[in-house]
Formats: C-alpha cells, structure tokens, sequence
C-alpha cells in the first residue's frame, strides 16, 4: 500500500513540474502569427456572405505572413456536441488558425483546451454562457464582434444558422485533438479527424522545416559578417 501511495505521489509531482514546464515553454517561445494583426485582418474581411469573408480573410493574412497562410477545404468538426465545418488557414505545432462554419443551429460545449484563442464572428451570430460555482453569465456576439476563449475556460457555445467564426490560438494545440476525436467517434465519422489529423502532422512539420531554415540562414548571415 505505501509502495502504491508513493508511486502516485512521485506520478503527481512528475505531472506538476511538466505541467509547469509546458507552461514556461509556452509563455516564452516566439510565435508567427499577432494576434493584433490577425483581429484587424478579421475585421476587415467582413463582407456579404461568410465564405466571401473567409477568403478575403485568408488574402489579407497572407499580406503579412506569405505563404504560412494555407488553401485548405472544409472538414467536418465534431466537439462537445457542436456540428461544425472547420477549414484552416494557418497549421503550426503551437498556432494555429481556423474558420468554423455552422451549416445550421448548433450547440455544445466547448471543451478544455490548453489555448489562448482570439475569436471574429465573420457572420451570424454566436452566444456563449460559461458555467461556474458563482455565476451564470451570457454572452452574445455578432457580425464584427470579438472574444477571447481563454486556457482552460469552460463554455456551452450556440452558433446560429450559417454562422461564421475566425479563430486564431496558441497553446498546447495537441491537447484538443482529444475533443475534435472523441467527438468524431461519438458521430461516427473518425475518417473526418483522420483528415484534420494528418493535415495538421503535415503542416506542422512543414513550420517546423521552416523555422529551422530561417534559423540556419539567420547564423550563416552572423558567420559571414563576421568572417568580413
């Protein structure tokens, strides 16, 4: 019994210092995407229709950040009993980027995600009430409209007919395959999170290529100007 009760212990202190850790990476590293820059680009993208707004919101990003901006289509998007469609925009390790559309009248909630994200209703309207032990508070956002979903925040989101959501996040992205997954299962469709999954690998490694390569062209750059 003492011997079960210590390996719990030292499991709980192992979880602790990662946990801690993961924070302090996150906090720290640099990131491609502003939030700043991705909320003025949202804003300006708001147009007659939702997919119009989704394409002028992927030109104006690639204004600042080229070809880290994707071409991507539409992928069923299953969580917290939410029916959505998600199309990407930008995929990386700790970033990412993403559009979700609600065909029809949806609901669910919202999951724990180990994210910060920035949120731009493009069209429609979104509501969200967050659940606590004090209070119970709604939340509506429309056309134009932007919030923050913050670590760890836990919400019952609705998405009215034909709504349109941008999203930019950064965080331990990782951590929310388990909601998009588990969701998936539960409606019988793994071969839609298959595809998010394996597009999401692939980009990532793309990003991880790429920012390798800028840091192996920025020493060379400092070895030649030494060198001269």
């Amino acid at each position: 019994m003492a011997f079960f009760f210590t390996r719990i212990v030292r499991y709980v202190i192992f979880a602790v210092i990662l946990f801690y850790a993961v924070q302090y990476f996150l906090r720290w590293k640099s990131y491609v995407i502003s939030p700043k820059i991705f909320r003025t680009a949202a804003t300006a993208s708001l147009g007659a229709n939702g997919i119009s707004s989704v394409n002028m919101l992927r030109n104006e990003l690639r204004r600042s950040y080229g070809q880290h901006i994707i071409e991507s289509g539409w992928e069923a998007a299953y969580g917290g009993g939410l029916d959505l469609r998600i199309n990407f925009l930008y995929m990386a390790p700790t970033e990412y980027i993403a559009v979700l559309h609600a065909p029809y009248r949806t609901s669910g909630f919202s999951g724990w995600h180990w994210s910060n994200s920035t949120c731009t209703v493009l069209n429609g309207e979104v509501v969200r009430i967050a659940y606590s032990a004090y209070v119970r508070n709604k939340e509506t956002f429309k056309t134009g409209n932007n919030f923050r979903h913050g670590e760890f925040d836990r919400y019952t989101y609705e998405f009215s007919n034909e709504s349109y959501l941008a999203c930019y996040g950064r965080g331990a992205i990782q951590i929310s395959s388990l909601w998009l997954g588990s969701g998936a299962i539960a409606r019988g469709d793994p071969v839609s999170f298959a595809k998010i999954l394996f597009m999401y690998m692939h980009r990532s490694m793309h990003e991880i290529g790429f920012s390798i390569s800028k840091t192996a062209q920025h020493y060379k750059s400092k070895v030649m100007n030494t060198e001269l």
